[in-house]
């Protein structure tokens, strides 16, 4: 059995569903992500497709893995552009949305399996992903793709070393040129990791390893600090759970902040830089001050995935342990506020029946609806249903207050050579980290 599909069994048998999706999987959220033009406007990665919302997560528009074209137990990365459009980066391709109704392939990369994406902060048409295929014998062809149009064009940069396994990629703050990536090296570095650093756009890059991670203690960026671009924190999966480690140097050195239980699910900076959080299923949700190694646990919400803005620290969580589905705290992670519980959607959308989401999503949600318990899944009822209501009470510290319901594309081109790290790298995404898209 690889490492990544006994990862995936563990994950599973960790959790205790009624009912889980017909893609085998329990019903989660990963990632959310918010459109740096409207604050209004965010998207949430869950397991069954994307959930739109265009007033501040008090109602969702249903958006199907059918109209993202996604594989099964695919979960791609998502990011807003300044320009408007949602940028997808899938198995098989990176799709673009104007109106998130309607998807396209990028006609370059469509068939590429794209693996990660980041978004500039102070750039947000620039983005920066990764594509990979395996060669065998443990070698693969992998290279950095780059768009400075909103994800309309990309560039093909220099291929990787074939012995590096790409993990992770983000851009540092205030200097979209400075790029991090995080790769597994090969068997004759012991498969350790190593974050590689570029300053010219991902041209040319420095390999700076990181400490005890040989054997395939694979690292994972965390976030990148929103102020300083030489600050950032990375996961580092181990077998007793999960280490934190930070660097101020860009990888020269490394500092272990935190040994978690389980896995870090969940990882945010605040946006004046001055706190993180970081938290998961097994060690709930800490919080401190980024300059100070004290964090203090502010609660037991087993968060799947953590983002922070200006409307406050939002969390992706079990509804039957959490109360909760996506919350939202304004007091810095003590409590939350519930604005989705999956058994409450109704796999509504504004969508004309023309467009990839209005023709495909209502067959889907047909399939999706009882995984979730829900009951409201016609169109009548559908307008009527929003997910946030605001009389249901207050969750504080984790435990739910209120019944809870409900339980928890791309073919086969190219993906059988990619078993061992498709499996590694798409498990560890889905709880290696949120960013603020």
């Amino acid at each position: 059995m690889t490492w990544g599909r006994a990862c995936a069994l563990a994950m599973l048998a960790s959790l205790t569903p009624n009912t889980a999706l017909a893609n085998g999987r329990f019903p989660a959220a990963g990632q959310v992500a918010f459109d740096p033009g409207d604050a209004r406007h965010l998207a949430v990665r869950t397991t069954f497709g994307l959930l739109a919302s265009r007033d501040r997560g008090q109602s969702f528009d249903y958006v199907c893995e059918s109209a993202l074209r996604l594989g099964v137990e695919e979960d791609p990365m998502l990011a807003f552009t300044a320009s408007g459009p949602l940028v997808v980066a899938t198995f098989g391709g990176v799709l673009t949305s104007e109106d998130g109704c309607s998807y396209r392939f990028v006609p370059e990369l469509e068939g590429q399996i794209v693996l990660d994406l980041a978004r500039s902060a102070e750039v947000p048409d620039t983005l920066v992903a990764f594509r990979l295929l395996g060669r065998g014998g443990g070698l693969y062809d992998s290279s950095l793709i780059r768009s400075e149009d909103a994800g309309s064009t990309w560039t093909f940069l220099p291929f990787l070393p074939v012995e590096l396994l790409p993990i992770t990629v983000d851009l540092a703050a205030g200097d979209p040129s400075r790029v991090y990536l995080s790769a597994r090296r090969g068997a004759d570095d012991e498969f350790d990791s190593a974050l590689l650093v570029s300053s010219d756009a991902g041209q040319t890059f420095e390999t700076r390893v990181i400490p005890e991670t040989s054997g395939q203690h694979l690292a994972y960026i965390a976030g990148v600090h929103p102020n300083d671009p030489e600050r950032l924190w990375l996961r580092i999966d181990d077998p007793d759970g999960t280490i934190l480690l930070e660097t101020r140097d860009a990888g020269t050195t490394f500092e272990r902040l935190f040994e978690a239980e389980g896995l870090l699910t969940g990882f945010a900076n605040s946006p004046d830089g001055l706190e993180i959080a970081f938290g998961g299923r097994d060690d709930g949700l800490w919080v401190g001050a980024s300059d100070d190694l004290a964090f203090e646990r502010r609660s037991d919400v087993g968060a799947t995935c953590l983002a922070w803005n200006g409307d406050g620290l939002w969390a992706c969580a079990d509804a039957q342990t959490s109360g909760f589905s996506l919350g939202r705290s304004t007091d810095g992670g003590r409590t939350f506020d519930p604005l989705l519980v999956f058994a409450d959607l109704c796999g509504r959308s504004s969508c004309g029946p023309d467009t990839d989401v209005g023709s495909l999503c209502p067959n889907d949600w047909i399939g999706v609806a009882p995984a979730l318990g829900a009951e409201c899944s016609d169109e009548t009822d559908a307008g009527a249903a929003g997910a946030g209501d605001s009389s249901r009470p207050r969750v504080r510290g984790g435990c739910s207050t209120y019944p809870a319901g409900g339980a928890r594309g791309g073919g086969g081109f190219a993906l059988a050579a990619l078993v061992l790290s498709t499996f590694s790298i798409r498990v560890a995404q889905r709880v290696r980290r949120s960013r603020v898209s």
